[in-house]
């Protein structure tokens, strides 16, 4: 008597539904990594997206005067992508109250050893920051992961050479 357990030789030599069984393992495990990919890569678009908005901006105050309408521009800017504020946002929910300019003065003396300046230019150095913070919508790809949206900030500073 065999303690081998008994299989009947049409069972064992079948093929039917093996590739249905496969492709049920395999298929969540694909979807899986598209799905992850797409997510990272989605996050690092709005990334680069973001940089150049406050990237723009920056240059745009760095070669302007510094007045409430120039800075209500860098804004549009930031968030449009051109100065009238007009058409789609460059990432969805993006708006000018996720935009914040601030002005920093760097003293620039002259060295005493050297009798040159730190920096090229006078004393002080104005500065423009572009701060943008955004929140992804709570509809995005990391939201299938369980995953609370992700805040991103992208900040950029430029030498004001306008005034």
């Amino acid at each position: 008597m065999s303690l081998a357990p008994a299989f009947s030789p049409a069972f064992s030599k079948s093929q039917s539904g093996a590739a249905l069984a496969e492709s049920a393992i395999a298929l969540p495990l694909i979807v899986i990594v598209f799905a992850t990919v797409f997510a990272f890569g989605s996050t690092l678009f709005n990334t680069q997206v973001l940089e150049t908005a406050a990237r723009d901006a920056a240059r745009y105050l760095a070669h302007t005067q510094t007045t409430a309408a120039n800075e209500a521009t860098a804004r549009n800017i930031a968030v449009y992508a051109n100065a009238a504020g007009t058409g789609s946002a460059r990432v969805r929910g993006l708006t000018t109250g996720n935009v914040a300019i601030t002005y920093v003065t760097l003293a620039n003396p002259i060295n005493s050893s050297t009798g040159e300046r730190p920096y090229r230019g006078s004393d002080p150095l104005k500065l423009v920051k572009v701060n943008i913070t955004w929140t992804a919508p709570a509809s995005s790809m990391w939201g299938l992961f369980g995953a609370s949206p992700i805040t991103y900030h992208a900040v950029n500073q430029e030498r004001v050479i306008g005034d």
